[in-house]
């Protein structure tokens, strides 16, 4: 028998994303959409946004790619909802409340 060798890859423990990080993040592109007419509906603004924020290197395949949501663990999502917020404010100037804010649940509620 020829000996086989384990690659085992480490990676420090980190919390997959929440599902109140993916809703709240959903209705950030809900509220852009409805308060900014950009013209583009949420579905295309989550992937000019994942584009501008989400884009990464790969250096084994020598490029770039945009990261999938899904794979986000729960700080990485957090650095990508802050990011959207803060051009939101800045290129925008829209004013993305805190999930938390009365503003934001009443949006959320009224798209139920």
């Amino acid at each position: 028998k020829t000996a086989r060798k384990r690659l085992y890859k480490v990676k420090a423990f980190s919390r997959s994303r929440s599902i109140p990080q993916n809703s709240y993040l959903h209705l950030i592109f809900g509220f852009i959409e409805e308060f900014w007419k950009t013209g583009h509906d949420k579905d295309e603004l989550k992937e000019i946004l994942k584009s501008k924020f989400l884009r990464t290197y790969s250096y084994i395949l020598s490029t770039t790619y945009i990261k999938p949501t899904k794979s986000l663990d729960n700080r990485e999502m957090t650095i990508f909802i802050g990011k959207i917020r803060v051009w939101a404010r800045e290129f925008l100037k829209l004013d993305i409340p805190d999930p938390e804010e009365k503003r934001m649940l009443e949006y959320y509620n009224n798209k139920i």
